[in-house]
């Protein structure tokens, strides 16, 4: 699937992925698409080769976390400006991420901060 430019993400071919987890993994990967766009200007495919979590702690979005992480440190990046927080009171995660919601218009004014 291409993500930006010459970025694409390969999925593993036996063990198929959620949608969820898809769409967050693609996600974390268009964090880091203009960084790896100019690294890599002939192209670049990224291959999963394999994605698990436990299911007692799921969250979809952990998928971009993972991905931006593996990309950070596989290309020797420097830290995006997500991050996730974990509100005791409400038991939800908190996630920040770098430009605007994901899945919107940068410029949409939706605010920055996803639950």
């Amino acid at each position: 699937m291409q993500i930006n430019g010459k970025l694409w993400l390969e999925l593993p071919e036996n063990d198929p992925l959620h949608w969820l987890d898809l769409a967050w993994m693609m996600y974390g990967l268009s964090l880091r698409s203009g960084s790896l766009n100019m690294l890599h200007p002939e192209g670049l495919t990224v291959r999963v080769q394999d994605y698990s979590f436990p299911a007692s702690d799921y969250v979809p979005e952990v998928a971009a976390f993972a991905m931006e992480g593996w990309v950070r440190e596989e290309f020797n990046l420097t830290p995006s400006r997500i991050s996730v927080d974990y509100d005791t009171k409400t038991s939800r995660y908190i996630f920040s991420w770098d430009v605007g919601a994901p899945f919107s218009d940068e410029g949409s004014g939706i605010s920055t901060r996803h639950v």
